[in-house]
């Protein structure tokens, strides 16, 4: 199949997803299906026809697009166009004239020129993407596609090799779900996949076995255990997670650096005790608070001073509370105008005056330790004299392997994220445990979040909270998704 046709193919099958989605409220039932497609085969053909033949101006800037008359003809013609609209579907472009003399076919040529209507264009360039997506893939992996294939093919027809999943830190992936993504992989939609491929050692009628051990080529000892796993469930970027663990129930800490930095600062090193509670953060803290009570709103907030999307937002907010003092704006928005500039340093201000005030006290509470505090106190299972050699040893053999020493990264910085590792691995350690007295078979742990393979009759986050208040003294809020 050449490109030609493969573009042909999933250009109608965006159009056709973007069509029901945009128009979701259309009953599509009461059309002949011979109309339906004659509808997406002729729009295929005006958009191709159309991006091809870009009106442009004298600096060659695209004004619209010309569409070959009979097309639109053919177009008006079908009853789904007719009740959708033609008009919603091309718009005809400001200043457009009628071109007669570009006749072919024995046509009156291109009447005028149009610009599509936006879920037309989306579907236009999301054809391309992937069409480009599956050019580079069949580059990329050209010299390991044979392996892949005999790999898949074994699992479909042969029986499973001789090696056991027993002692075996595994992802257990539905077979079903796990061919649908070979097919998303080998079309370039799915890069990660690869991944998943070279690990896969067992299977049996219903699942593949994929071998979920951390990576000994990457930093997975992190503070010598105290700190992140990087098994492959962590590697695998969420919506490929999600696509593969199907069904399994996700528990998210919310916030969680600002949750745990907030936790920290409130925590009383020689009493032992803390006093962390909404009202006194209000007060002391007002934008973190914001942040705690809506993070969505906040994350939006943040996306719409920077001009960003909401998910380079999240970026930013979790840079200023490890890095308050970094510049942000040249990191995140150095293309942007001066304009924008100014407006998101001032609309941080706060934030960061406030993340400044938070980073200072845990960072002389639990690594300085030069005013009174207790040695002995325990976080879960790691005392408070422990944080400080643990984090000078992992920033130094971090230092081995980077360039520079380091350089770029303030030791301050790099003191603050070790800091949340060592209390993020003894939150998620608790609730681990707690799941573990459920009987829960299938645990997988994520930095920040813990998912298991089943829906627990009569559970909800409120008692992983009030478990790990109870075991650590901790207050934190916690989310629930189903894949």
């Amino acid at each position: 199949m050449n490109n030609d046709s493969i573009i042909g193919t999933l250009l109608k099958t965006h159009l056709q997803q973007k069509m029901e989605d945009h128009y979701k409220y259309h009953d599509f039932t009461k059309y002949h299906h011979h109309a339906i497609n004659g509808f997406y085969n002729t729009l295929s053909n005006i958009v191709s026809d159309g991006y091809q033949n870009p009106k442009k101006d004298k600096e060659s800037r695209v004004q619209g697009f010309h569409v070959h008359s009979k097309l639109i003809h053919n177009l008006q013609r079908n009853k789904l166009a007719k009740d959708i609209g033609i008009e919603n579907i091309l718009h005809k472009a400001y200043g457009s004239t009628y071109h007669a003399n570009n006749a072919r076919h024995g046509s009156n040529g291109y009447p005028y020129w149009y610009h599509f209507d936006e879920w037309v264009e989306q579907a236009y360039f999301i054809a391309h993407y992937r069409l480009r997506k599956m050019i580079e893939h069949n580059e990329k992996y050209e010299h390991t596609s044979s392996q892949y294939k005999k790999i898949v093919k074994d699992i479909i027809t042969e029986a499973a090799p001789v090696k056991t999943k027993n002692n075996t830190d595994y992802i257990r992936v539905d077979k079903h779900n796990f061919i649908v993504e070979y097919k998303l992989f080998i079309k370039g939609l799915s890069e990660q996949f690869s991944i998943v491929l070279n690990r896969v050692f067992h299977w049996d009628e219903k699942f593949v076995y994929v071998d979920n051990s951390p990576y000994h080529d990457v930093h997975d000892e992190s503070l010598e255990g105290y700190g992140r796993s990087y098994t492959l469930i962590g590697l695998l970027n969420k919506n490929l997670r999600k696509r593969l663990l199907q069904n399994h129930i996700e528990y998210d800490i919310e916030s969680t650096a600002q949750t745990i930095f907030l936790n920290l600062y409130y925590l009383n090193t020689i009493k032992g005790c803390n006093d962390y509670n909404l009202k006194q953060i209000k007060k002391d803290f007002p934008e973190h608070y914001r942040l705690l009570t809506n993070k969505k709103h906040f994350r939006f907030k943040i996306a719409e001073l920077f001009n960003v999307n909401t998910k380079t937002a999240k970026k930013i907010i979790t840079h200023i509370t490890y890095s308050p003092n970094a510049n942000v704006i040249h990191a995140y928005i150095q293309d942007k105008s001066p304009a924008v500039k100014a407006k998101a340093k001032a609309g941080v201000k706060a934030f960061v005056k406030e993340s400044k005030a938070i980073r200072e006290v845990i960072l002389e509470k639990f690594y300085h330790q030069n005013r009174d505090h207790n040695p002995h106190l325990r976080i879960g299972n790691l005392a408070l004299k422990e944080f400080r050699p643990l984090i000078d040893e992992d920033i130094r053999a971090n230092n081995l392997k980077l360039k520079g020493n380091g350089r770029g990264k303030k030791r301050d910085d790099r003191i603050a994220f070790r800091i949340n590792e060592l209390v993020e691995h003894q939150i998620r350690e608790c609730m681990i445990s707690m799941f573990q007295k459920l009987n829960v078979d299938r645990i997988y742990q994520i930095h920040d979040a813990v998912i298991i393979d089943r829906l627990i009759t009569g559970f909800n986050t409120n008692i992983i909270e009030t478990y790990v208040k109870k075991h650590l003294d901790f207050t934190i809020s916690v989310s629930q998704e189903q894949f």
